[in-house]
């Protein structure tokens, strides 16, 4: 029975083990590559969504135009769950500086120390976002228009907390 058990534990420990050994997700580049051309996308073809007096117009868009939404939106929310755990994060890949990303002078380092010094904060931004792509996603899935306005409107100042907080703090 106890050469059973064992047996069953070996498979479990290498999943552990190769859980353990999963290199850090780098927030520089889940940025460039992953928030920053989701946000601009969800934004261009929310913006297409209203009449010519501003006001939310489903017509506007096609079936492909929600498609993108929708495709763009769950693309964020992976987005949003690699930011989630932010000990397994890192601000740049090692020896990586954030160039000109960052307008206050914050360093990789600085930036990263605030991360550690309120996990719990930033991975409450996280969710944020994960909750505005849920928004997009709702909108997008009932091709809502007025839904997908108040989605595009608040993702800015979700992006802007974050922001605020820990990448252009000083």
């Amino acid at each position: 029975m106890k050469s059973i058990a064992f047996l069953l534990a070996v498979p479990l420990l290498g999943v552990a083990a190769a859980l353990a050994a999963e290199p850090p997700a780098v927030l520089q580049s889940l940025m460039k590559q992953g928030a920053e051309p989701l946000s601009a996308q969800l934004w261009e073809v929310a913006g297409r969504a209203t009449d010519d007096d501003g006001k939310p117009d489903a017509s506007k868009l096609s079936d492909a135009d929600w498609q993108v939404l929708l495709s763009a939106a769950r693309s964020m929310k992976s987005v949003a769950s690699l930011m989630s755990d932010p000990d397994k994060l890192e601000v740049t890949e090692p020896g990586g500086t954030l160039g000109d990303g960052v307008s206050s002078g914050a360093t990789a380092q600085m930036v990263q120390g605030y991360i550690e010094g309120e996990p719990k904060i930033f991975a409450g931004y996280a969710k944020d976002l994960d909750a505005a792509a849920d928004a997009f996603i709702a909108a997008a899935s009932k091709k809502d228009a007025a839904k997908l306005m108040k989605a595009s409107d608040d993702l800015g100042p979700v992006c802007e907390a974050c922001h605020a907080k820990f990448w252009y703090p000083l």
